[in-house]
């Protein structure tokens, strides 16, 4: 369910959603048929940028709350050390947490990646702790939050997360 937090993939969405209106309102085809394309065409610039500032970040370990990241971990060869969630809605423990900590050590991993909605000063302590990086991403558009699109979105995830990294190594 976190498929679109792989930007590659909002293109597929957007392919289905303008093939289907265009199924449905064949009156106004032409025009899903266009936004579809201009859509594509920024994405593709936006890939092309978000790609290169992930680049030096390729290979670096990392930890998540939840598995929200998989798809964005997976595009830019981030290997996930492990979850601070122990399995889906289960609430943290601190046997789990003291088990991804070491493998955190182990593994030189020194970001951990949480959605908003799952901030919590638990997380802030478990990252001290651990001399973590934690770094809180948007995983929805939300205007509170600055975000009307998709490309906002990304553009924020982006600079949040390369921030992070870099802050990481440095």
């Amino acid at each position: 369910h976190h498929y679109y937090i792989e930007p590659a993939n909002g293109g597929i969405i957007a392919k289905n959603i303008a093939d289907k209106l265009s199924e449905v309102d064949k009156a106004h085809a032409d025009y899903y048929q266009a936004n579809y394309e201009a859509f594509q065409k920024k994405l593709d610039g936006k890939l092309k940028e978000w790609d290169k500032m992930m680049e030096p970040y390729k290979g670096t370990p990392i930890v998540m709350y939840h598995r929200s990241w998989n798809y964005l971990a997976r595009r830019h060869d981030l290997p996930i050390v492990g979850y601070l969630e122990p399995r889906e809605t289960f609430q943290l423990d601190s046997r789990h947490t003291a088990s991804v900590i070491r493998q955190m050590k182990k593994y030189k991993s020194k970001v951990i990646l949480e959605a908003t909605y799952y901030h919590s000063d638990q997380t802030e302590e478990i990252a001290k702790d651990a001399g973590a990086v934690l770094v809180t991403l948007p995983a929805s558009i939300s205007h509170d939050r600055g975000i009307d699109d998709y490309f906002q979105l990304f553009d924020q995830i982006y600079d949040k997360l390369t921030a992070a990294l870099k802050q990481a190594k440095g």
